[in-house]
């Protein structure tokens, strides 16, 4: 690598990471008070890729760059900046995560129109960004792309200069979900120590933990149940070792596996889909018709259940979009 091409690449990069810093600060804004995808929607490129670029390029801004003046150029700007809000995003962030456990689930969007998942990305950029600088100081993470007679000896801190970089981000990255989960979890208990085990599991499992309470509650312990496929959008109630987790001792019965005649089921679940599918054709299983002494339905607002006397048919209007139970006709 020519010193020319190194130094156009300084050059260039230097120019372009404030203004990627700024555009993946303020598109993790966008998307945390509108909603996930927005970005992908209408510029066609996943936020996660825009991050990734700014995490790269912030890296080789970092280590060529001495902060001595806090304002000389862009790079120490933004930088500075974010050291400075920092503490107030972890502020909002330590409020967002308790008002969420204050009340329940999805309180933010639903109140404020606030997605904490988005907000984590900003929220993990910041930090990044202020440990790397830290570490730059700390241990002069500094690098030399100058050619000379041991090219591959020149090169090898550099590339382990690098490989530190993003696995500093990578550790963050999971330090900061990990800490978001537990922190999440741990607010909850303590401002719910007298929640009933329902409410702490629905709280837990949301929508899928009330649904697997109707499927217990109206099957015999020592039923057959076939289960939707593992797929979307059918991910958690087709996931056969996660069902099993609350409906044993009950046998299940995965589409994946064939039908034998000593394992014929006697219920069929009757799942809309909990997860999201790429378009609305998907939802809804079983796909065919079952000949069936009743189907119980679950409303899903309510919790109450209601009964139709007769044969399953997916293309029937009471089915579309429907949870519940299908019995089978012996």
């Amino acid at each position: 690598m020519s010193s020319a091409i190194v130094s156009r690449f300084k050059i260039l990069n230097s120019l372009i990471f404030p203004y990627l810093f700024v555009l993946s600060m303020s598109l993790s804004v966008l998307e945390s008070v509108i909603y996930q995808g927005l970005v992908r929607k209408y510029l066609f490129i996943d936020l996660k890729l825009i991050i990734f670029a700014t995490v790269i390029s912030g890296f080789f801004a970092i280590i060529d760059n001495n902060f001595e003046d806090k304002f000389t150029n862009a790079t120490s700007f933004v930088l500075h900046l974010n050291s400075l809000f920092l503490p107030v995003i972890l502020i909002f962030y330590w409020l967002g995560t308790s008002t969420e456990s204050s009340n329940y689930p999805n309180y933010l969007f639903s109140t404020f129109h606030i997605s904490p998942e988005s907000f984590l990305s900003i929220l993990l950029l910041s930090v990044y960004f202020r440990v790397l600088m830290i570490v730059k100081k700390g241990i002069g993470l500094k690098f030399s792309f100058k050619k000379s007679k041991t090219t591959a000896h020149d090169r090898r801190p550099f590339y382990l200069k690098l490989l530190i970089a993003m696995l500093i981000f990578f550790a963050i990255s999971n330090m900061v979900k990990v800490f978001n989960s537990a922190l999440t979890e741990s607010l909850f208990i303590m401002k719910h120590i007298n929640f009933t085990y329902d409410e702490k599991m629905e709280y837990s499992w949301r929508f899928l933990y009330k649904y697997m309470v109707f499927v217990k509650e109206n099957t015999p312990e020592d039923s057959i149940i076939r289960i939707p496929p593992s797929i979307r959008p059918w991910l958690s109630e087709g996931n056969s070792v996660l069902v099993r987790y609350f409906l044993y001792p009950r046998k299940l019965i995965s589409p994946d596996e064939p039908l034998s005649l000593n394992w014929r089921p006697d219920y069929y679940l009757l799942a809309k889909g909990s997860w999201t599918a790429r378009d609305e054709s998907e939802y809804g299983w079983p796909k065919e018709k079952i000949a069936a002494d009743k189907v119980i339905y679950f409303d899903t607002t309510t919790n109450r259940s209601t009964v139709f006397i007769g044969n399953y048919n997916p293309l029937d209007v009471r089915n579309k979009n429907a949870w519940g139970l299908i019995k089978v006709k012996k």
